[in-house]
């Protein structure tokens, strides 16, 4: 009877070794144990802070040189607002030169597309084009 014990007793401890040294293996697999097994990038809170800083300050100056022209189906859209093809042409008139427009089509119809690129043509400003 005592040896039936012993015995039952050795799966049962092969079992829980098994499943440690998977859980170590996993851990160190999957990140559960990042910085604890060195494999940590060394950034500390400030730096990240200050590389998101210069990544808005970047972001800011390319808005200012930019505007955004999106036409989806019959709609145009100037910096986020619904205009018409003729309050487009005025306000084209008005953007200095220096500045670049990205026309974006999502899901145009054509016809408006061609126009507001046209009223680009005419204007003379440097656009690029992007699809969504």
């Amino acid at each position: 009877m005592a040896r039936e014990k012993k015995r039952s007793r050795k799966p049962i401890l092969w079992i829980i070794i098994i499943l440690l040294i998977l859980g170590i293996f996993l851990g160190g697999k999957f990140g559960w144990f990042q910085g604890l097994l060195g494999k940590d990038d060394g950034q500390s809170e400030t730096e990240m802070q200050t590389e998101t800083a210069a990544e808005e300050t970047t972001a800011a100056t390319v808005d200012d040189q930019t505007i955004d022209i999106t036409v989806s189906g019959d709609q145009i859209l100037f910096e986020g607002t619904a205009v018409k093809l003729g309050d487009l042409s005025q306000k084209l008139q008005s953007v200095s030169v220096d500045k670049t427009v990205i026309l974006t089509d999502d899901a145009a119809i054509k016809g408006t597309y061609e126009a507001v690129l046209d009223a680009l043509n005419e204007t003379g400003l440097s656009f690029k084009e992007n699809t969504k």
